[in-house]
């Protein structure tokens, strides 16, 4: 069937016309900060000066432009000496420029507006909170320079309060310093952004009261016999791998052979010294790193590592197999992040965590671990650049376990995410149930920690943890993103899930013991390894099966957001208050239960692809058309593009928009349940539920590409699916 499928549908978009139509968007009066919204009708406070005593020092300044902002325009103000830096909405960027040569910016026609950028722009809002703080408070703070500046502009500031550098690569920098020191630091020409290094952690949850009940629970399952097979009673919902659909893709011979995986986590087993290596692995790594501060080996002294990697490649020896992940045939290459003290070593630049296994050949990458956040931090944007700079790397970042209904209201709580899980260019997933009813911990949402506090109120309280895979996770962080992105993008199961255990003799039993070789644990930390090792499968369909020589990372999450299943209205849909309110996308599921079959092999249903790398420039429209042949099924359209990394002082993450569109006849449908084009995501689907038998055209068009590649062009990825010719 997978050889028919795309035989039939290879070259699955045909391209009909480009058009060079520039929309003009509405010139908007405003600059868009996190810290400010600066009103450009009225002319700044300061005034430029055109007398010669002007220097040579380089400033920077805020500089709005007319709408769109055109190839012509940028050349202008190259001439006059300046750089254009970061994009800030609306159509704005932070320039660097000569002193002596800033007046000439406001000669430019197509300038609005010209400012400072001023201290306050740089400080996160999280800095700017809490007026009663101690000022002689050690922080730990990332400080993101312009390009081309030096920690050496620092170094005054940092050591007159007793400070200290104590990571330096490139434009990141990471300061030990007093509270007190933070004004003058943003005071610092050259200085972008000043926010807290907040510490990352693993995205388990454990779930008891009791920290020694989260141990005991059932060794294995129960059974009469306690000779009797431990295996036997297994209904293989266990691994969480049934509810993805797989059997299709393993029937077609995919188990992620010839694929490399990488996995940043507490490391792997016994790390390999003196050749031990648990069964589960023996064939599979590759390669490991020891990062962990003081660690002697990228071995698993906690056993989150293992158990994740278990999930997206162990192959199940211990088991018979009955216990393999997703892709049990991949490669992995360990970066073992866990000091010698507990914490997690991850560098504050994430270039230096991924762009070295890049190296190796890695080219999906799984996170189970982050910080609570309320913006997009240096985290998200760093993690955004390295997949504009190398946009076949696929990051995948679990979203978060800060799930709570404190409104009590009996709906899980918007704006719970983590970072770097904000990203734009990452798979964020959030954890729906798993379907284990022995085993594993059996406890209703109330009953587990905090329970009452967090999930008090019906009808989650006396839910049971994993009893209805339509339902999400109540730990499960959910979206929208501080600036309105619709987040996470899928979900998978992360309940009660059984896999691979570490040796290591420190390990820890996480939510239970099933045996020597393989335990329970739960959280989005759970539900991200097994979406890995899926996306891991879709990226060998597209190379084995169709002979893609270069996949993108926006291609393999479109498809992944196509198939998937919406779960509205969750478990409690019976009910007055629906646990899911709304028809995907919503900030509970994103786009849905992660579905291999539904991504590539559904029985009724053709799915075409286009993965545009040469992309769209801005005013630029790509036409698509295709004929919708069987009603019976929904039309879905999935869009997908890597966008260039937000400036961490805007108040929008987004930088180059594309809309999408579906036209049938008279009929148009805008994306992600809209009445407008959106502005906001890099992610635009729009699901026709009962369309009409005739043609649609789905158009993609450049609205607003001020950072192109070289090119000048946004690449993007376009999947479609239905009962279409």
């Amino acid at each position: 069937m997978i050889q028919k499928l795309f035989r039939s549908t290879c070259l699955v978009v045909v391209l009909i016309a480009v058009s060079m139509v520039v929309e003009a968007s509405d010139e908007s009066s405003v600059v868009l900060f996190k810290n400010k919204t600066i009103d450009t009708s009225i002319k700044p406070s300061k005034a430029f000066s055109t007398t010669s005593q002007l220097s040579h020092q380089k400033v920077y300044l805020v500089v709005q432009f007319q709408s769109p902002i055109t190839q012509d325009t940028k050349k202008q103000v190259q001439k006059v000496g300046a750089e254009l830096l970061s994009y800030v909405p609306e159509s704005a960027f932070i320039v660097r420029i000569s002193e002596k040569f800033s007046p000439l910016l406001s000669n430019i026609k197509a300038v609005k507006w010209v400012g400072d950028y001023e201290p306050e722009l740089k400080l996160s809002p999280a800095l700017t909170r809490n007026d009663a703080a101690n000022e002689e408070q050690v922080m730990s703070l990332h400080v993101k320079l312009f390009s081309g500046e030096k920690s050496a502009i620092l170094k005054s500031v940092v050591q007159k309060h007793s400070g200290s550098i104590v990571y330096d690569k490139k434009d990141i920098v990471k300061v030990l310093v007093k509270r007190k020191a933070i004004q003058e630091l943003s005071h610092i020409e050259g200085v972008e952004w000043i926010e807290e290094a907040k510490k990352p952690v693993l995205l388990n949850y454990f779930m008891s009261e009791d920290a020694e009940e989260n141990l005991v629970s059932n060794r294995r399952l129960p059974s009469e016999d306690e000779d009797a097979d431990p295996y036997q009673e297994l209904t293989g919902f266990e691994t969480g791998v049934k509810l993805l659909q797989l059997q299709n893709a393993y029937a077609a011979g995919l188990t992620g052979e010839g694929q490399i995986v990488g996995v940043a986590d507490t490391g792997l087993d016994l790390g390999n010294v003196n050749g031990q290596m648990s069964d589960d692995f023996k064939t599979q790594v590759l390669k490991g790193y020891t990062l962990g501060f003081f660690a002697q080996s990228w071995a698993d002294p906690m056993g989150h590592g293992t158990h994740v990697t278990g999930s997206i490649l162990g192959n199940g020896a211990y088991s018979n197999g009955l216990l393999a992940g997703v892709a049990h045939d991949s490669k992995v290459v360990v970066q073992g992040l866990m000091g010698e003290f507990g914490d997690l070593s991850i560098p504050p630049d994430l270039s230096d965590l991924f762009e070295p296994v890049y190296a190796d050949g890695v080219r999906i990458h799984s996170n189970s671990w982050g910080h609570a956040a309320d913006d997009y931090d240096q985290f998200a944007r760093s993690l955004d650049k390295v997949v504009w700079e190398n946009p076949d790397l696929v990051i995948l970042v679990a979203a978060g376990n800060s799930g709570e209904d404190l409104d009590k209201d009996g709906v899980i709580d918007a704006a719970s995410l983590g970072s770097p899980s904000v990203a734009k260019n990452c798979i964020t997933v959030g954890a729906s149930e798993n379907y284990v009813l022995k085993g594993g911990l059996q406890k209703t949402w109330g009953k587990t920690r905090d329970g009452q506090k967090k999930w008090g109120t019906e009808p989650i309280a006396s839910d049971l943890i994993s009893d209805n895979p339509n339902g999400i996770a109540a730990f499960s962080s959910r979206g929208p993103t501080p600036d309105g992105r619709i987040k996470p993008d899928v979900v998978a199961p992360g309940t009660n899930i059984l896999s691979a255990r570490s040796h290591h003799p420190k390990a820890e039993k996480l939510w239970g013991e099933f045996n020597e070789h393989y335990l329970w644990a739960g959280g989005t930390s759970m539900a991200t390894p097994l979406t890995a090792g899926v996306a891991t499968l879709v990226r060998q369909v597209y190379m084995d099966k169709l002979g893609e020589k270069s996949v993108s990372a926006a291609l393999i999450k479109a498809t992944l957001i196509n198939g998937a299943d919406d779960l509205y209205p969750g478990q409690f849909g019976f009910s007055s208050v629906k646990e899911i309110p709304t028809v995907r996308p919503n900030i509970h599921e994103g786009w849905g239960r992660i579905n291999i079959d539904g991504s590539l092999f559904s029985e009724h249903r053709s799915i075409l692809y286009a993965d545009e790398q040469g992309g769209v420039l801005q005013g630029e429209t790509k036409e698509y058309t295709v004929t919708v042949a069987n009603s019976s099924e929904p039309l879905r359209v999935t869009l997908v593009y890597a966008d260039y990394p937000g400036a961490t002082s805007a108040a929008k993450a987004l930088v180059n928009d594309l809309d999408m569109s579906v036209t049938q006849g008279t009929k148009k449908f805008f994306p992600n349940g809209k009445k407008a084009p959106d502005h906001v995501n890099n992610v635009e689907g729009v699901d026709v539920m009962t369309p009409d038998k005739a043609l649609y055209t789905i158009r993609v068009s450049g609205y607003n590409v001020p950072k192109g590649n070289a090119a000048g062009r946004q690449p993007y990825a376009l999947v479609i699916s239905g009962g279409i010719e």
